[in-house]
């Protein structure tokens, strides 16, 4: 997926990943990039799904000496709505409809939305799509609105970074997210006492250090 160019995709794609217990990486439509390609060769990784706007994915993927072909299964559309209707044909469970004029503050809750375990459709407006009634009615099941949603179930963890392509992409922790403003300190340990679970603090960031988290009990 392309988290950069596409967010509100990458998000369906994020809860499609951790529902089948797969790794998640970033690709954009120039290809792979030299880390993806690492980590792709370190697991032995030969075959992936892209999930997004094809102008947004790789026409083809190679790697290593560029003769080493990939097996691709893709997930295209040519928005939100149409790649999270045909993705949720592949998931199990009552969905989450996000509405795609708020985008940006679902975006920005990626964490707890993918820590409620569904899928999540976008649509356009508090009226689900017609694909979307039929989906639904052919499952025999119902689904909920963002606003529905409930707090974090279990999170076992609290991420703590600058910046908000990580705090995206470390959403899949299914954890809460601080971002370092000068506040994380206070946040930090309102969670932590909050939310008893939690075991470790993730600080994502080279430039941050984690000394003063080391006090948080």
């Amino acid at each position: 997926m392309n988290f950069q160019k596409d967010p509100a995709t990458s998000l369906t794609a994020l809860s499609y990943a951790n529902a089948m217990q797969l790794p998640i990486l970033n690709v954009t439509n120039k290809g792979l990039g030299k880390a993806t390609q690492v980590e792709l060769q370190r697991r032995k990784i030969n075959s992936v799904i892209l999930v997004g706007r094809p102008i947004d994915l790789p026409k083809n993927l190679k790697f290593g000496d560029g003769n080493s072909a990939i097996t691709q299964t893709r997930f295209t559309g040519r928005n939100e709505i149409e790649v999270s209707e045909k993705l949720l044909s592949q998931q199990r469970g009552e969905p989450v409809v996000l509405i795609s004029s708020e985008k940006s503050g679902m975006i920005d809750d990626a964490a707890r939305i993918l820590a409620s375990g569904r899928p999540i459709v976008w649509s356009r407006d508090y009226l689900p799509s017609s694909t979307l009634e039929k989906a639904l009615t052919d499952r025999n099941q119902s689904s909920i609105f963002y606003g529905d949603l409930p707090d974090f179930r279990f999170p076992t963890r609290i991420v703590i970074t600058k910046s908000s392509l990580a705090a995206f992409i470390s959403s899949s922790w299914q954890s809460p997210i601080v971002y370092a403003d000068g506040t994380e300190m206070d946040l930090a340990s309102t969670y932590v006492k909050k939310f008893p679970n939690v075991a470790s603090i993730t600080v994502i960031d080279k430039d941050l250090p984690l000394t003063p988290f080391q006090g948080i009990s």
